[in-house]
């Protein structure tokens, strides 16, 4: 976050349950001590922009502190993760087996895909919103080992963890398991090929371009910016000076002009008040008597009054 970001916190909210509850939604309330201290608690797939699921409110000196956190609806970062499947050559030497081993694992990257995606699904977890992003093949030895980088987008992080433990778990004990290698056309000969081990590595995170990343006491969301603030190459950013932004998630500020001006931290953009105006418009209403135009209409009042009581 920039130095300047701690508008993301909003503005104060005045002491009062009503006034409370109205002005963070998509939450809930219970109360103690009088009604002076309150814990929020965002609804489910809410958070704050720190990723707080709740936060507590003191009333001191007529006003909630801290100022509004606003419960924000985040998303489930996008992971990546690398899967490492090595083989051995028995027969040759690893090297001169890798650019056949390489274009044999190019055909079959779309069923290295559906396998895994299957395998999962054995398991009743979802690996239908998984990407193969690619993968390498370095020599060493004997031996050749596949990196393959797999991005997760649906289920929550834990579960793709299980996902990879299960294919690392059973990928010596399922011959045909990410295998489509039987025999290697070296350049020094023929080489059978074998399994040797599989591990997985730990997911990198990441968000879409309306939302940044947020890792909170074991847990990793994408929250959007609150309003008053847009997104800047995954930073929140205050909109500039004379612009607003009433909607969390932005990638821009709207703009706030003619005779109108920005409040409420930025998210909000009203007419401006003009107190000269109201103070010669009354100025207007005095007649040359120094009177107003009511004061003369209720003197003439009481002189009918007093002339027909005559």
């Amino acid at each position: 976050m920039l130095a300047n970001s701690v508008k993301t916190l909003g503005y104060t909210i005045p002491c009062g349950l009503d006034q409370l509850s109205s002005a963070i939604p998509n939450s809930k309330y219970t109360c103690a001590a009088h009604n002076q201290t309150c814990t929020v608690e965002c609804s489910s797939g809410y958070v704050t922009s720190e990723g707080e699921a709740s936060v507590e409110y003191r009333c001191e000196g007529d006003v909630w502190t801290p100022n509004r956190k606003l419960c924000l609806e985040y998303d489930i970062p996008f992971t990546t993760s690398a899967l490492y499947t090595t083989y051995s050559t028995v027969d040759q030497v690893a090297l001169s087996c890798l650019q056949d081993f390489r274009e044999i694992t190019e055909r079959n990257k779309d069923l290295f895909q559906k396998t895994i995606t299957d395998y999962c699904g054995d398991l009743g977890i979802n690996a239908g919103g998984l990407k193969i992003e690619n993968i390498t093949s370095i020599s060493l030895s004997f031996q050749i080992t596949n990196t393959i980088l797999i991005t997760f987008y649906e289920e929550s992080v834990d579960v793709r963890e299980v996902c990879l433990d299960y294919i690392t778990l059973i990928f010596l004990n399922v011959p045909s398991l990410l295998m489509p290698y039987s025999r290697l056309n070296c350049t020094s000969g023929l080489s059978d090929v074998t399994k040797v081990s599989a591990s997985h590595g730990s997911p990198s995170y990441s968000c879409n371009n309306r939302t940044y990343l947020v890792n909170r006491t074991s847990q990793v969301y994408c929250v959007p910016c609150a309003p008053g603030m847009y997104i800047v190459s995954s930073q929140c950013v205050p909109c500039p000076e004379s612009h607003y932004q009433p909607l969390p998630g932005q990638l821009t500020c709207e703009p706030c002009t003619e005779n109108r001006t920005v409040v409420e931290s930025d998210t909000n953009c009203t007419e401006i008040v003009d107190d000269e105006n109201d103070f010669n418009y009354g100025k207007s209403q005095v007649g040359p008597t120094g009177l107003t135009e009511t004061e003369i209409i209720v003197i003439a009042a009481n002189d009918i009054l007093l002339s027909s009581g005559a």
